[in-house]
């Protein structure tokens, strides 16, 4: 594969992290009003942490570099900015 499509293989890959990412916070911010116990909240941020160091690692482990964590990490960020826009319409 060419570097430009390992690039975008590494944006969308991010992107799509940071949606499953920010669904998952979503949910959790909305079951506290709901009231959530604190253990229940614990475990869910827990969840997330190790969901995101696995995939951090798996990423490692497939030989990303330096360029590749950045662009996915843009990705991510990219995602964040989409869920926060479209939670401010929905809300």
């Amino acid at each position: 594969m060419t570097d430009a499509l390992i690039l975008a293989l590494a944006f969308a890959l991010g992107a799509g992290f940071g949606v499953l990412y920010f669904t998952l916070l979503a949910r959790a911010a909305q079951s506290i009003t709901h009231g959530a116990s604190a253990g229940r909240m614990l475990l869910g941020y827990a969840g997330r942490m190790a969901l995101v160091l696995c995939v951090l690692g798996l990423a490692l482990w497939a030989g990303a570099g330096a360029a590749e964590i950045l662009v996915g990490t843009l990705g991510f960020t990219l995602a964040r900015q989409v869920m926060i826009r479209r939670g401010a319409r929905e809300g």
